[in-house]
């Protein structure tokens, strides 16, 4: 079914027909002219309703790579998706269960693209980093771990589940540097001024003051940052070390 035209009276309708909701998948159109696509919101609003009823969901991303003609411009089914990152198109299409099937809709997508979908997807999130200070060998081994947030969801920062159990098998004491100001998407690690919080990994998800106790990493690129809200309790997350 085409899920964006489609109106619950017509969708109701096929119902009183008799029709296999078990059988019925609704999608969404794509939208080559810029401007065109569907909001966020409207997607989504669209989707519960079919979700209500079992029907299964899908829509469409751009493929940055390849764009098809001849507008080339893309062919996502949501505006905002246009030029964004495929990892934040993907997480916002997946959020809440919403979309069970995400398609590019122009050619040849990269390796990586694939790769990243498939990851955020199975609710892996992946994080570009911009370094505030060169990351040392013991910090670098710290972020290349698929991290898990915490079940008890903090309100000012995303915590990585068991990084304070990192520092003691490896004997490393992280001494106190570049305790800067964090601002929304500051990747840190509490020092040894913080005692038995010392190895902890935080993500900040608002703007905070430097802490004598707390070095700052990097930060989360702008274009990622968008991607914080769905690590969610004990949703897994993933540093792009270079």
């Amino acid at each position: 079914m085409n899920a964006s035209d489609l109106t619950e009276t017509q969708f109701h309708v096929l119902l009183q027909k008799g029709i296999q909701v078990a059988k019925l998948t609704a999608i969404h159109n794509y939208y080559p002219r810029p401007e065109t696509g569907m909001s966020l919101t409207y997607y989504r609003e669209k989707n519960r309703f079919y979700k209500s009823y079992g029907v299964r969901t899908g829509g469409f991303i751009p493929s940055h790579t390849t764009p098809r003609g001849p507008m080339k411009e893309g062919l996502p089914s949501i505006e905002t998706h246009r030029y964004a990152p495929v990892s934040v198109a993907v997480a916002e299409m997946v959020a809440d269960g919403l979309t069970d099937i995400i398609y590019f809709g122009d050619p040849a997508p990269a390796n990586e693209d694939w790769n990243t979908a498939a990851g955020v997807a199975d609710g892996t999130i992946p994080l570009r980093v911009e370094w505030a200070v060169s990351p040392g060998d013991e910090i670098v081994q710290l972020l290349r771990q698929v991290h898990t947030s915490r079940r008890d969801y903090a309100d000012f920062v995303i915590r990585s589940t068991y990084s304070t159990a990192y520092p003691e098998p490896t004997g490393v004491a992280l001494a106190p540097n570049h305790t800067a100001a964090r601002p929304l998407g500051t990747i840190t690690i509490d020092n040894t001024n913080y005692g038995r919080y010392a190895g902890e990994l935080q993500i900040t998800k608002t703007d905070l003051s430097s802490d004598k106790r707390v070095n700052v990493i990097g930060r989360v690129i702008t274009e990622d940052q968008p991607l914080l809200p769905y690590i969610t309790p004990h949703t897994r997350f993933t540093f792009q070390i270079s």
